[in-house]
């Protein structure tokens, strides 16, 4: 049985989509199954990763588990060693490519995601970090209002460079690692294909609505 956090989210529920599609047992928490809408064959329970001893019982044969700091906050070290009292396994952080980035190194959240990379290659279970770098999302989230009204995208550090991963690429590797042992013991960089900067993010995006966006750093 395989426990995921974070199984509404980003990279949550394309993960879960997967798992089902290879037949694997899912159970799912989240703070509110009336909301989930996940998909049959998930076991939906009701809890709060933050909270860890809302859980317990969702632990319960758990073998492996999907580890989503979003949603486990600052409570990962206690739900670690809930988890492996409970009988779990392997353990699947998901971590930010920050950990690794010098740029970014001392930032908060490099910080706060090493923390929790510590805590689960010192918890005495088999475990696979995986480190992406920007999600694909992230352009909605940050540009979709300015999109909606106009074609001008204002925001900082137009030549500033990523390489977006699409979350159901990241949730592909989510699944190898929970399913195979292939991975296991291994911190893994994951990046999309393509290294672009703001501006030329925006044009694509453009390019695709047929509309000609352009990016205006502030």
């Amino acid at each position: 049985m395989l426990l995921v956090t974070g199984a509404t989210g980003t990279v949550g529920r394309p993960l879960i989509d997967l798992l089902i599609s290879e037949g694997a047992e899912v159970r799912a928490v989240t703070r509110n199954p009336r909301t989930a809408s996940l998909p049959v064959g998930v076991e939906v329970v009701e809890g709060d990763p933050s909270r860890p001893d809302t859980i317990t019982s969702s632990l319960r044969g758990v073998t492996t588990l999907f580890l989503n700091p979003a949603a486990v906050g600052d409570a990962a070290g206690d739900l670690l060693t809930l988890a492996r009292e409970q009988g779990v396994k392997r353990v699947v952080q998901l971590s930010a490519l920050a950990v690794v980035d010098d740029l970014h190194r001392e930032h908060t959240i490099a910080t706060h995601h090493k923390v929790l990379e510590e805590a689960v290659t010192s918890c005495d279970v088999e475990w696979v970090i995986l480190r992406p770098g920007m999600f694909a999302a992230n352009t909605i989230t940050q540009w979709a209002g300015q999109i909606r009204a106009g074609n001008v995208v204002r925001s900082p550090y137009a030549a500033s460079t990523d390489a977006p991963i699409h979350e159901r690429d990241l949730a592909e590797v989510a699944v190898r690692a929970l399913l195979t042992d292939g991975l296991v013991g291994q911190s893994l960089s994951l990046t999309g294909p393509q290294s672009l900067t703001r501006q030329e993010m925006v044009a694509i995006i453009g390019q695709v609505l047929n509309r000609p966006l352009s990016y205006q750093e502030i």
